[in-house]
């Protein structure tokens, strides 16, 4: 028996270079997020979207499932981290 295959967009960081967030920049005619998440579900059991705590009321990241980050602040470990668990 083999275990399912699970997916994780790691969603939840600041833009602070890009000054705006990247989730929601147009990207093939949709949100960056939900290209990605298009993206990855044919591979996966279930994709998650990786978010901080302030992050899980934003409606492009409220579309999806998400795992929110256990310690913010650690960048995309934080968000590796909150799926490991």
């Amino acid at each position: 028996m083999s275990a399912e295959l699970l997916g994780l967009v790691l969603a939840g960081g600041q833009s602070t270079r890009m000054r705006r967030d990247k989730a929601v920049l147009a990207y093939a005619g949709k949100p960056q997020l939900a290209r990605a998440m298009d993206l990855i579900a044919p591979f996966v059991a279930r994709a998650f979207v990786s978010v901080r705590p302030d992050q899980e009321r934003d409606p492009q990241r409220a579309a999806f499932p998400q795992i929110v980050d256990l310690r913010p602040g650690l960048g995309p470990l934080a968000g590796i981290e909150a799926a490991q668990q």
